[in-house]
This record gives C-alpha cells, structure tokens and sequence, in this order.
C-alpha cells in the first residue's frame, strides 16, 4: 500500500536552450498482495528552458505487477511528455505504463496520463480497466528496469510486452483524446479458457474522447 508518493520526474532545462530531462523508471512488484496506489505516482518528463526554442523531455515507465492480489488506485498515476520551451521547441512524448496481474485491476482515476499501455492478466475472468485523461495507444512497451539480485533485492527489470490480454476478463478503456492500437504489438485479446465448454471470451469497451484506430 503506497500512502506516500513516488517521483521520478525529468530534471528541468538549467538554462536557454536547455532541454528537459526524461522521466525515470519506476517498478512496483507484489509477490504475495496487491498494489493499492494511495498517492501520486510520477514519471512525467522536464520542461525545456527558453526564451529560446528548447524540447520538453519524454515520459518515464510505471510497471506494475502482482501476482498476490489485485491492482487499484484512489490517486494518480502519470507519466506526462515534459513542456517545450516559450520559445518553441516539442513537447516530450508521454511515458509508457506496463501492468501484468494474477487478479483484477482497476486504474480508473480521472487524472491518469501515460501515452503508452500495456497489459496482461492470466486468472480467468479477471477484468482490467484503465482511465487515461489524455491521447493513449495500446502498443509495445519495451523492457525496462535493473537487476538488483546481486545486492540481495530482488529483480526490478520486466521483459518486453505486446498487447492488453485477458483470459476471458473484460478489457475496459477510457481516454480524454484519440485511441489507437498499433498493428501486431496493440492487440486486445480477451479469449475465454479452453474447457467442456469452453469459458466465454471478455468484453470490450473502448471508450474515447476522440477518435478511435484500430
């Protein structure tokens, strides 16, 4: 249970001309109970510094996985492409956000903002849904994190993963902007298990405040 926040945001440009720096990674991983997020997690980048054109840094990555219990939050979670410059410049990119669970999760705060989801639940019927207040793409999110087993704690690095899968759980997605899902890598797949007879597939509700690209 996090009762305290978790910053891991980009450093601002120091002078003109300066870009922001990238959001950090940030791992949380549950062997035995479930991730309660209780205040603000942030991985967002750093604003450039003007009054010269300067580029916003990009988004970190938040990994979340459980295999002890469910996910659910009462606070934000973000990961939002640092601010160009007065001058000009590009906004950073959004981060990235990559869940995987042996139970249900529910990230449906209104604030939340990443530019990248990913997810994987492996109970049956458990359903995952996410809240995005922003523009949001269901793609490949790449691994990230260190290894830490030679100090004695534990593995913070998570492979690569494609897709939002469940095993017959519902996939329910919100986002404020467009909603896109990348060929091959941003597949959503709710297939029910084998079995005499075979369990029913999930539902899916994608829900967006713009446009929708499959």
């Amino acid at each position: 249970t996090l009762g305290g926040k978790i910053t891991a945001t980009g450093g601002a440009g120091a002078a003109d001309t300066n870009a922001g720096g990238a959001g950090g990674v940030v791992t949380l991983v549950a062997a035995s109970g479930a991730i309660t997020i209780n205040d603000v997690i942030d991985v967002g980048g750093g604003a450039g510094t003007g009054p010269s054109a300067a580029n916003g840094g990009a988004g970190g990555t938040l990994q979340l996985k459980s295999t002890g219990g469910t996910i659910t939050q009462s606070a934000e979670i973000k990961g939002a492409g640092g601010a160009a410059s007065a001058g000009g410049g590009t906004a950073g990119s959004d981060g990235k956000l990559k869940v995987e669970s042996n139970d249900a999760v529910t990230l449906a705060h209104a604030s939340n903002n990443f530019g990248t989801v990913v997810a994987k639940l492996t109970t049956a019927s458990k359903a995952f849904k996410y809240n995005d207040t922003n523009t949001l793409t269901v793609g490949q999110v790449g691994a990230f994190g260190t290894d830490f087993t030679s100090d004695g704690l534990g593995n913070a690095s998570q492979a690569s993963m494609d897709d939002i899968t469940t095993n017959g759980g519902a996939v329910v997605v919100k986002t404020g902007g467009t909603l896109t899902t990348t060929v091959t890598t941003g597949d959503i797949v709710t297939t029910g298990a084998t079995g005499n007879p075979g369990a029913a597939g999930g539902e899916v509700f994608l829900n967006s405040g713009g446009a929708i690209t499959l």
